[in-house]
């Protein structure tokens, strides 16, 4: 969380500097999101959204998805522009690992989250949110021992330490096999 914290108040100055900047408005946004200060996340958001046409098209893609998902709740939305962010920079790894997040995962869909997941994995194998959001889909879907492998393979590139997902996922499985000397 702290990093969440230093890079608001990095986005706060952006538009402190500049109140038209649309991207540092969804950081604002964004970053207010994962601190739960939700109706503050909404007002940056909407912010960035008015503002959307001064980003570029890569920034673009990046306010509607927030804005859909954060503001707007339209889930359907959030997943035609995922998709369509994804074909149109089809080297990002981004639009894959979001679409595994909550447009993929909320509506059910693990299959398809993991198979996106492993498209942003071949893209950047270092994607931290990527291990995430698969060990939690194979999780929800109960393959658990695959959950498991993916929370390795993210430890042997160092990422289980940049985010709590991963511990999570590890702690979900301890609790539903009843290995109690991992709980602790």
């Amino acid at each position: 969380a702290s990093s969440h914290v230093r890079a608001l108040a990095l986005f706060q100055r952006a538009v402190a500097i500049d109140p038209d900047f649309a991207l540092a408005h969804a950081g604002v946004g964004f970053r207010y999101g994962v601190l739960g200060e939700s109706a503050l996340a909404r007002q940056s958001l909407q912010k960035a959204y008015q503002l959307r046409n001064r980003a570029s098209d890569a920034e673009r893609f990046w306010i509607d998805t927030l804005y859909d998902r954060d503001f707007t709740g339209n889930l359907e939305r959030e997943r035609r522009t995922l998709e369509t962010w994804a074909e149109s920079y089809p080297r990002d790894a981004s639009p894959h690992t979001l679409l595994a997040g909550l447009a993929l995962m909320s509506t059910g869909q693990h299959e398809l989250a993991i198979a996106e997941t492993e498209k942003a994995i071949a893209l950047d194998p270092d994607s931290n949110p990527a291990y995430a959001n698969r060990a939690f889909n194979q999780l929800l879907l109960n393959r658990l021992d695959d959950a498991l492998l993916t929370v390795r393979l993210a430890a042997e590139r160092k990422l289980e330490t940049e985010t709590g997902s991963l511990l999570l996922t590890q702690y979900f499985v301890a609790f539903l096999t009843g290995n109690e000397n991992e709980l602790r």
